[in-house]
């Protein structure tokens, strides 16, 4: 008795070490009532019924008199029938709680330097940008909730049961099965629907926002601002270092090429405004490359004059 109530004080004071968890456990009469319990318990118990500091204070609440606070060991013994029923009880609640019941996770890792693919339990596919980290349940096919810390692209099987969810920062993205990208920096995050549909949503401001293919969100985490791009011509997939445009206006490609090149191209005067680009672009590609290709897609020729790139 002496030596179990050393354990027990050790427990309650956070010195306790998992061997003396287990000594506790395996003496006869805690072993008998545990034993006892389990087999009253229901066959199952969600992890939202279990709550651990509700449980720790009321395991105090058995060890103390309510009334002056003092510890009752020398009283256990007479009273070891209904302090041993009751201590047993939030024992095995607690025991359950982190060994059993509280969900253990998986934590994927992109090193600073390569970019990372994951095959997720329900075939959903993940690419995760040089840096970036995302964390899963293992039980993921009965909560398909994901977290994400820098920058994924996510393919995502569709499953009318059990829906797919991916939180980052203090926003979450619901997917209906798709593709999209969401990128965060800092108190900025992106999100990017590539195909399909996603819902974007801020509950602490009632923020919800259906998003459509091509639909590009810039959200601060810090201040709730909310930026909107509707039909953005413009995507970079990251993976492939690629730039994907659908309807881009020239004169806007044309602005992007000066920027990546630090060139100076323009349009001739003769070009209407009205000319849009349709597209991929490798970041990797020349300049000449580029023009060339953008020529042949809108039936335009290349003249050098004055230092400058002019398309006529």
């Amino acid at each position: 008795m002496i030596r179990l109530k050393e354990l027990i004080d050790r427990m309650i004071k956070g010195n306790i070490t998992w061997s003396e968890y287990t000594e506790i456990l395996k003496t006869e009469r805690m072993s008998g009532y545990l034993f006892t319990i389990w087999q009253q318990a229901p066959d199952q118990v969600s992890e939202d019924q279990v709550d651990g500091d509700k449980i720790f204070a009321e395991i105090r609440k058995k060890i103390f008199y309510p009334y002056n606070n003092r510890p009752v060991w020398r009283y256990l013994a007479g009273y070891a029938g209904r302090s041993m029923v009751a201590f047993a009880f939030f024992l095995l609640a607690f025991f359950s709680y982190n060994y059993y019941l509280k969900p253990t996770y998986i934590i994927a890792c992109a090193s600073p330097d390569e970019t990372l693919t994951l095959l997720l339990p329900d075939s959903s596919i993940v690419w995760l940008n040089n840096g970036s980290e995302l964390c899963y349940r293992k039980d993921f096919m009965k909560d398909r909730r994901v977290f994400l810390d820098g920058e994924g692209y996510f393919s995502v099987k569709q499953s009318q049961d059990v829906p797919f969810k991916v939180s980052f920062r203090n926003a979450y993205v619901l997917v209906k099965g798709t593709e999209f990208n969401i990128k965060t920096e800092g108190d900025i995050s992106e999100v990017t629907l590539i195909s399909g549909r996603i819902d974007f949503g801020v509950p602490e401001k009632d923020i919800y926002i259906e998003m459509n293919p091509s639909d590009h969100l810039i959200f601060n985490t810090a201040t709730y601002q909310l930026n909107e791009i509707r039909n953005n011509p413009q995507l970079f997939d990251w993976r492939s270092h690629v730039y994907k445009f659908s309807d881009k206006p020239l004169e806007e490609l044309i602005g992007l090429i000066n920027t990546m090149f630090q060139t100076t191209v323009r349009l001739d005067e003769r070009v209407g405004g009205d000319n849009y680009f349709t597209g991929t672009i490798r970041k990797n590609e020349s300049l000449q490359d580029i023009l060339e290709k953008v020529c042949i897609s809108m039936d335009l020729q290349i003249l050098e004059k004055d230092a400058q790139l002019i398309l006529y």
